[in-house]
């Protein structure tokens, strides 16, 4: 996977477009998808590890597990290979579903 896919993937967990890190980041429209063929300069990637909250080891391909900048893996909600459980069950694929939506609903009122 590429700095680009690797963007990709990480603004997909966190709900966020690559249009939405570009603002953010003062990067033109456009620039994070010539990455996947031209490397950004050390500033821009830093700037853009920092939005997403993951090492820019991560986004250049060095680490393989996506981390947060505390350290802690990142690991998507649907993930099967990650148990979930409350109250001493597992959570259910549904409960899983209603607990992304709920995660999502509260992040856009905040």
């Amino acid at each position: 996977m590429d700095l680009y896919e690797r963007i990709k993937e990480i603004a997909r967990l966190k709900n966020i477009s690559i249009a939405q890190i570009e603002r953010a980041n003062d990067l033109s429209n456009g620039s994070i998808s010539k990455w996947a063929k031209n490397a950004p300069s050390a500033d821009k990637l830093a700037k853009v590890a920092r939005y997403l909250n993951v090492t820019s080891d991560y986004l250049l391909g060095i680490a393989d597990q996506a981390k947060d900048l505390n350290g802690d893996n990142i690991v998507p909600m649907e993930d099967e290979s990650t148990i979930f459980s409350f109250d001493g069950k597992p959570v259910t694929p549904e409960e899983r579903d209603f607990l992304n939506s709920v995660i999502k609903a509260y992040r856009k009122q905040k």
